[in-house]
């Protein structure tokens, strides 16, 4: 009985040691110290689309006749062309357009309506499009397509950071009977999107 006492006495003593031991172990560490060292900022530069003239503004052609030029740019805004796009951001820039017939043109509509621009000769590959009297339907398949280079104005203003196309706008010669009183419309979208800095423009 006595010898059970003694054991059992040990055993506590030996775990008391043992919890003393953790203990200490765990309040242990290297010394050490840090800072925090500003890198640096980055600021992300912009690309603002600015229009003018007839860019912004909408027209309305009454008594369209076939083989006809219903809309002169030009003639309709005396000396100033028809279409102007500015890059008042801070980057360089690639204009792009697409002419979008409205969902509710009839197809003979898009077919003999004639859009063209004089003026967008940055890339020979958009000039099968953009040169040209090309219908609305065949500028729906298009999409959009790279129409000028804007460097980034930066408060100044230059042939460089704004350009400037003559819009044309007819009725093709062979428009059926079926046009006769019919309405349609359009929109003209343009879009600015960054230049690779390789050089390598973005796709139409």
């Amino acid at each position: 009985m006595a010898l059970n006492k003694k054991f059992a006495g040990i055993a506590g003593g030996i775990t008391a040691i043992g919890a003393t031991v953790a203990l200490t172990a765990g309040t242990f560490s290297y010394f050490s110290d840090s800072k925090t060292v500003d890198a640096g900022t980055v600021d992300f530069g912009t690309l603002t689309l600015s229009t003018s003239h007839a860019a912004s503004a909408h027209f309305a052609v009454p008594n369209a006749k076939p083989g006809t030029v219903v809309y002169n740019g030009t003639d309709n805004e005396g000396e100033d062309p028809a279409l102007c796009f500015e890059n008042s951001g801070s980057m360089m820039g690639v204009l792009q357009l697409s002419v979008v017939p409205k969902a509710g043109n009839s197809w003979q509509f898009n077919k003999y309506v004639k859009v063209e621009f004089v003026g967008y000769d940055t890339y020979p590959e958009s000039k099968a499009i953009l040169h040209g009297a090309n219908s609305l339907e065949q500028y729906q398949a298009a999409g959009r397509v790279n129409a000028a280079q804007l460097e980034p104005s930066n408060g100044r203003s230059s042939d460089a950071t704004t350009k400037c196309a003559q819009m044309i706008v007819s009725i093709d010669k062979d428009a059926p009977n079926e046009l006769q009183a019919a309405t349609g419309d359009f929109t003209i979208e343009a879009t600015l999107v960054q230049q690779e800095e390789n050089g390598i423009y973005p796709a139409s």
